[in-house]
C-alpha cells in the first residue's frame, strides 16, 4: 500500500475517534452495544481513558476497538492488516490488547495533534 494511502487511513481513524470523543463530551446519550459491555467491561462506553481498569493486557475484539475509535470494524481490520494496530490471533480470530489500542491512539494524537 502506498505511503500516502496509509497516512490517509490512519488520519481517518484519528478523525473518527476525536469526533466520537467530542460527542461523548457534549453529553451524547448513545449507549454501547450489549456485546461490548458483556465481553470487556461496562466502562467501555466512555472515552478510551476509562478502559484503563481493564489493564493493558486485556484483549478486545475488533468490533469493540471500532466502537472505541468511532469507526467501522472493516477499518480496524485494515489497520491490523497494514501493521498500524498490532494484534494476537486466537485460533482464527484476532484480538487487540488494550495497551496496543492506547498506543495507537497516542501515536495518532502525536502525529496529528490533540484537538
Amino acid at each position: 500500500m502506498p505511503s500516502a494511502q496509509k497516512s490517509q487511513v490512519a488520519y481517518s481513524v484519528f478523525a473518527c475517534y476525536h469526533r466520537r470523543m467530542a460527542a461523548n463530551a457534549s453529553g451524547s446519550t448513545r449507549k454501547p452495544a450489549a456485546s461490548a459491555t458483556r465481553t470487556a467491561s461496562a466502562s467501555i462506553s466512555g472515552p478510551v481513558q476509562n478502559i484503563r481498569i481493564l489493564g493493558n493486557d486485556a484483549l478486545l475484539r475488533p468490533e469493540h476497538c471500532a466502537q472505541l475509535l468511532g469507526c467501522g470494524k472493516t477499518l480496524v481490520y485494515h489497520l491490523m492488516s497494514s501493521g498500524y494496530l498490532p494484534f494476537v490471533t486466537l485460533g482464527s480470530e484476532r484480538r487487540v490488547t488494550v495497551g496496543d489500542l492506547k498506543s495507537y491512539i497516542r501515536s495518532q494524537e502525536r502525529k496529528h495533534g490533540k484537538p
